[in-house]
Formats: C-alpha cells, structure tokens, sequence
C-alpha cells in the first residue's frame, strides 16, 4: 500500500508539474484597451495565421506547440503582420530565450522589428527582420514571444494599452533537422 501510494504521488508530482498553467514559467502580458491582433507570424517553419477580427482573440496566445528548428549561427527573417484598427501606429518586439534562465529580455534576446501601421491584418502590410541565432545558444527548446503595441514599443510582462502577444517554441539542432 506505501509502495504504491508512494507512486501515486511521484505521478501526480510529475503531471501537475509537466503541464503548468500557460504562460508559466514566464510572465503573462495583457491588455487593457483592445486586443489588436496579431495576424501572421512566419519564422523557422513556423507559419502561424490569426483571426484579424479586433477582439476577436486571446490577448495572449499560447501557440508554443507550434515549433521552429533553428541552428546556432543560423541567419533567418521573421515576419509578421496585424492588425492596427485604424491608421494607428504598431511597435513589434520579438523576445527569444536563447539561455532558458526564463526571462525574455535578457542580453541578445530582444530583436524590435519595424513599425506597421494603418494595417487590416490581411493587407499587404508587414514588417520583417533577420535574427541570427547566436552560436551559444543551448540545443533544445527556447521560448519566442512575439509582442505587438500601439504607439509604443511592448514591454515585456506589461498590463496596458492596444495589442497582443503570442507565443511559440524554438527548438535549436546542432544540425539542420531532416524533413
């Protein structure tokens, strides 16, 4: 009866601990005003693509299920699109944990991206840079936030304002994987 106690409670350790409420262990972001969603986001074969209806979303989404394979030194563009709900302007950031110490905005993890503005989500409206993965990036599974703000650059782990921000998983080969 101990024994079999014992691992009752060993299993429910593990999968209470193996499935922790989103965003955990990192900080949630949301936001007051309206959720000006994000619309589109295509980095390291991810190509994830959102409800452009304002409101229409989470404020914070969780799609770390959806996965980019990335290699240390390895040069990529991400792009990602939203929308503004008028001709208001979007600042982007986006936050990579390359060390897992679970803060986003460490030294080398924050790469801002161009303003968009005036942005339906479906038009032709983007903004796109290129982030090479640093060659001390630890192999495995890293957290990407992608944060969009109106009128102001997103500040990670903040309540306010117009936006939204999602989330996704990097996972980081010492070689490109095979597909």
């Amino acid at each position: 009866m101990c024994k079999k106690l014992s691992i009752l409670l060993i299993v429910t350790i593990f999968n209470t601990t193996a499935y922790a409420q989103f965003p955990l262990p990192y900080c949630s972001e949301s936001y007051t005003g309206a959720v000006e969603p994000i619309t589109s986001v295509i980095f390291a074969n991810i190509d994830q693509a959102s409800s452009a209806v304002v409101n229409g979303s989470a404020e914070h989404q969780d799609f770390t299920a959806e996965k980019g394979y990335v290699v240390p030194g390895g040069t990529y563009a991400i792009t990602v699109k939203g929308n503004t709900n008028g001709n208001f302007l979007n600042l982007l950031r986006v936050y990579i944990d390359w060390n897992n110490d679970d803060i986003l905005s460490g030294a080398g993890e924050i790469y801002p991206l161009p303003s968009i503005s005036n942005s339906t989500g479906t038009d032709a409206v983007e903004s796109t840079i290129t982030i090479t993965v640093p060659l001390t990036a630890s192999l495995g599974n890293h957290r990407m936030r992608v944060s969009k703000k109106r009128n102001t650059a997103p500040n990670i782990c903040s309540t306010s304002g117009f936006g939204q921000s999602e989330d996704y998983t990097i996972e980081v080969f010492s070689a490109a994987p095979y597909c």
